[in-house]
């Protein structure tokens, strides 16, 4: 259907405000990640990039990260526990947890 979308000559735009709509979107992007299974680059905002360079916390004090649909939350958190892992930053002593309630999100993450 997106494909589609796209390629559908009616729905074209003008070149001048693509171009606006696209500064609009790089300015407010504070940050990029890629999805190596979908192949994709997502533009961060600014509390997304706040959880990524977050640093460690004590684990008495959980962070809950909540949102509507789509908005990048759990790439963000896999990105996040990526950067632990691949700094040593996870270990016997030192968890992470990740909790989620649907059964594709749990599939796709693992």
């Amino acid at each position: 259907w997106f494909l589609s979308r796209i390629m559908d000559q009616t729905m074209l735009v003008e070149q001048d405000v693509w171009m606006e709509v696209l500064s609009i979107h790089t300015v407010l992007s504070c940050g990029v990640l890629y999805n190596e299974m979908q192949k994709q680059f997502y533009m961060l905002g600014q509390d997304q990039l706040n959880l990524i360079s977050r640093p460690l916390h004590n684990l008495s004090r959980p962070i809950l990260v909540q949102g509507v649909a789509g908005t990048g939350k759990t790439l963000t958190i896999c990105a996040k526990i990526e950067s632990l892992h691949l700094t040593h930053q996870l270990g016997e002593d030192n968890r992470c947890l990740y909790i989620c309630f649907n059964d594709n999100l749990i599939t796709h993450v693992k």
